[in-house]
């Protein structure tokens, strides 16, 4: 570091450079994020998202994964980079942030360990972030992170990340319900289902031979119930494309 300072002198001031993560996992129907409180000022004691300053040896995915293990305990996400935090003012320190989001699959369910300057670690539902008041510009970071999500649902990628959150068991309204909560609007049923389809992710999901056979009342339901679905181990490969006859 101090080789580094010696051989690179500025006479104009320069930002620090920092990483923020939005992490998401899906807990009972809702869309869940992954907060810390802040362990040291600036902004001690409130909620932020996890994150911190890149090192001269790495670069920005690498930082952001590891402020994430270092504050968090989480490893092994898929990040992805969605904006770039600039604004003169949303840190005292002078700091433009990179931010990431990441889509956390059910089956992982990480043990979260606060560490580094995270005096706490825990998962608030988007209702629960939105209500409190967050460190820096964190609140403005995780609604982008929220419309980015949303904006790239039409991405396969994007769209099978979401379905490897949902739980073991789930219906197809339990998926369009968190596609709802990241797009911030509701869905049309009929044409959701048909977007799956197009999309081909009915090719990665199976029935479970389950149906919600009775409501919250314990009374049968009064329309058909819905069926339950799982994860394909192996997903169905596709057709092959018949060869024209001669």
């Amino acid at each position: 570091m101090s080789e580094i300072r010696a051989r690179f002198h500025y006479d104009h001031p320069r930002p620090g450079v920092a990483t923020d993560m939005v992490l998401f996992k899906a807990r009972q129907g809702e869309v869940h994020v992954l907060m810390i409180e802040r362990g040291e000022n600036p902004h001690k004691g409130k909620l932020a998202l996890p994150g911190g300053f890149l090192r001269p040896d790495e670069d920005l995915d690498t930082c952001v994964l590891r402020e994430l293990a270092e504050e968090t305990g989480v490893t092994h996400v898929t990040p992805y980079h969605f904006a770039n935090f600039s604004t003169p003012g949303r840190d005292e320190r002078w700091v433009v942030s990179a931010a990431y989001f990441a889509l956390l699959p059910h089956d992982a369910e990480p043990v979260v360990q606060p560490g580094s300057d995270a005096a706490t670690a825990g998962w608030y539902s988007l209702e629960e972030a939105r209500a409190r008041k967050l460190a820096f510009d964190h609140a403005r970071i995780l609604e982008a992170a929220v419309t980015a999500v949303g904006a790239r649902l039409d991405d396969p990628v994007i769209a099978k990340a979401v379905l490897g959150m949902m739980p073991p068991a789930f219906t197809l309204s339990d998926v369009q319900r968190i596609h709802e909560q990241f797009r911030g609007e509701a869905l049309d049923r009929g044409n959701f289902r048909r977007k799956l389809k197009i999309m081909q992710l009915m090719d990665l999901i199976e029935r479970t031979g389950e149906t919600q056979r009775t409501d919250e009342t314990g009374k049968g339901p009064r329309h058909r119930p819905a069926e339950y679905y799982r994860l394909r181990k192996k997903p169905a490969s596709l057709p092959r494309p018949q060869r024209a006859r001669p």
